[in-house]
């Protein structure tokens, strides 16, 4: 639960954040998340940050890492070594899968590096799952369901890590 006092330094966290940001349109940006409920809302209903600001506020630090790092360094290597962040994935790569019967993609292969443990790992993705949220490069996602096939992990559920 977080606490009316944590919330209001998250969302003045936030906002100093994109206030230092030197780009066109972010103040049109935080012109609307004020308006709207990103500050109050929570991230899911019934998983991660399921509560009043659960946007995944606390994970605006790492993500800040993690994106830092990979643009400064051109990879991703910041590991914050936490169980809870073990779920977190940096998408290192995307691309489609085609079948070789037919030659019909079906879905996508996402190739990730765990931010709480530091492993790589390949996902399959199919269509119905993926086109839900497109996934492409330097997304972080929360990894909230996944099943093994053989060799292979599917990714069966998941949802974006926005900042």
């Amino acid at each position: 639960m977080l606490t009316e006092t944590k919330r209001v330094e998250n969302h003045d966290r936030v906002v100093a954040l994109l206030n230092s940001v030197e780009r066109d349109g972010v103040s049109d940006l935080l012109k609307w998340l004020e308006e709207s409920d990103f500050f109050t809302a929570p991230a899911s209903r019934a998983y991660h940050g399921d509560y009043v600001g659960g946007l995944h506020m606390n994970d605006l630090s790492i993500v800040a890492k993690v994106r830092n790092f990979a643009d400064v360094m051109g990879y991703v290597g910041y590991v914050s070594g936490r169980e809870e962040d073990r779920k977190k994935l940096y998408v290192s790569d995307v691309y489609e899968l085609v079948r070789r019967k037919d030659n019909k993609q079906f879905g996508y292969s996402i190739i990730t590096k765990s931010i709480g443990s530091g492993v790589e790992s390949r996902f399959t993705v199919v269509n119905s799952v993926y086109n839900e949220d497109p996934i492409k490069k330097g997304d972080i996602i929360y990894c909230k369901g996944w099943e093994r096939n053989g060799q292979y992990f599917r990714l069966t559920r998941f949802e974006k890590v926005l900042y």
